[in-house]
């Protein structure tokens, strides 16, 4: 049984991987144009795109984390 839970989470994360890795990232020019926008509007449309424009940024940051002996799903979704 755990072992099909972790293959169950790994091919989850696997997904997770590959659906954000289809997101554009922003440069840093349209980042800022994006939160000034936001900032003045409080459009939830700008905040969405920001906020799942930097999820690659979550991934590498709870990388960072592994030796904690924390699975990197926790620590990916704790970021998010």
């Amino acid at each position: 049984m755990e072992k099909s839970l972790a293959l169950i989470n790994t091919d989850s994360f696997s997904s997770y991987i590959a659906e954000i890795n289809r997101i554009s990232l922003l440069t840093p020019e349209k980042e800022t144009e994006l939160a000034q926008h936001y900032k003045k509007h409080q459009d939830v449309k700008t905040a969405h795109r920001l906020v799942t424009a930097n999820l690659r940024f979550v991934v590498r940051i709870a990388g960072e984390y592994r030796g904690y002996r924390m699975r990197m799903m926790d620590l990916v979704q704790e970021g998010n």
